[in-house]
């Protein structure tokens, strides 16, 4: 299976912020679709195509101080959801950096 076009697409969702949106339309990343983003592009072997430096800052930006997540920079409220995207984004990213 080929899956050139979809690795364009998701190299198209990364935003300046660096993480990545749901789809053109939003203006905004998140953190569910940073590491679901990030968990494919893993599985296609093809990080390349965005900077994950930038998407490891856009999580550690999305951190508050109670220790838990937000899941996009408009929000105030951490959630136990957008605390394991972030969890797992810092750590794929990681990874990723690492080699």
């Amino acid at each position: 299976m080929d899956h050139t076009a979809t690795i364009e697409f998701l190299s198209e969702m990364q935003s300046d912020e660096g993480g990545m949106t749901a789809n053109t339309r939003i203006p905004f990343a998140d953190l569910l679709s940073t590491c679901t983003g990030l968990i494919t592009l893993v599985d296609l072997d093809a990080t390349s195509v965005v900077n994950v430096g930038a998407m490891q800052k856009y999580a550690r930006m999305m951190q508050r101080s109670p220790g838990g997540f937000v899941g996009l920079s408009l929000d105030d409220t951490t959630d136990v959801e957008y605390t394991f995207y972030g969890i797992a984004s810092l750590a794929l990213c990681e990874s990723v950096i690492q080699g």
